[in-house]
């Protein structure tokens, strides 16, 4: 989940996103039997494909994720478990000078 395209090292992980859009932008990995990784790197190329099997990615203001036995997320360099966590994006909040 994120608002930028990329992550440290210049990693891109949300490539439709942008900073002043008002989304964040989610992508879920889903492994399955049956899981091909060479698919799952072809479906990170094609975002949008809706045959992907693999990825979801999902441009939202908000969403709410839900994890029965918990699970343990890494905020802005703070770890935390949680069950239940909601995400949203609090649009023209930054103002930023160029």
């Amino acid at each position: 989940m994120g608002n930028n395209r990329l992550a440290g090292g210049g990693f891109e992980v949300a490539p439709k996103a942008r900073l002043d859009d008002g989304l964040l932008d989610l992508a879920v990995l889903r492994h399955q039997p049956g899981f091909e990784p060479g698919r799952l790197l072809a479906e990170l190329k094609n975002v949008d494909d809706p045959d992907n099997k693999f990825l979801y990615y999902r441009q939202l203001p908000e969403f709410t994720l839900e994890f029965p036995d918990g699970v343990h997320f890494n905020l802005d360099g703070e770890p935390t478990h949680e069950t239940r966590i909601t995400f949203s994006v609090l649009p023209k909040r930054l103002k930023v000078a160029f």
